[in-house]
């Protein structure tokens, strides 16, 4: 079975995949503020507090991050044909798909490296808002309490 992880980009992104019979699929969506079950993170404090403002690829690469880290903490094991390799497709948002396609196989490698699971990525150009952080942003995990994260680890001066 294949889990689709599907990263919305903001209220108005209502991109929904067709899925295959037996297929599940897990929404994280970006920009949707106080939701019930909702992924929230320090990262734009962090940022903000060192002066740092980061280009857009690497909002988009953190956003891949941050979805894969809510497939491995989400997507359960038990079902997948040996018990433990999960197969996710992970639909993700960017501005332009330049450099993102053709990375996409060294991204799978080290996720797979890291969590034992089989990834792939379908890469789409449905961002169309510019890019700010919020205060807060919030991405819904469609099954889980909250999950916080911190970002005072990726920047430490």
């Amino acid at each position: 079975m294949t889990w689709h992880i599907v990263c919305l980009a903001g209220e108005s992104d209502k991109f929904s995949p067709k899925l295959k019979r037996g297929g599940e699929s897990l929404i994280v969506p970006f920009d949707v503020p106080e939701h019930p079950d909702s992924l929230q993170t320090s990262v734009p404090e962090v940022l903000a507090r060192h002066a740092i403002t980061l280009p857009v690829a690497a909002h988009h690469f953190l956003h891949a991050a941050i979805a894969a880290y809510t497939a491995d903490v989400r997507v359960p094991r038990k079902g997948s044909f040996d018990g433990w390799t999960r197969d996710i497709t992970l639909h993700l948002v960017v501005r332009s798909t330049d450099g993102w396609t053709e990375n996409s196989v060294n991204f799978g490698r080290l996720l797979s490296f890291l969590t034992g699971d089989l990834f792939s990525y379908l890469w789409s150009e449905r961002f169309s808002q510019t890019w700010a952080w919020r205060s807060r942003w919030s991405c819904h995990t469609a099954f889980a309490p909250k999950v916080k994260c911190s970002a005072n680890a990726l920047i430490s001066r």
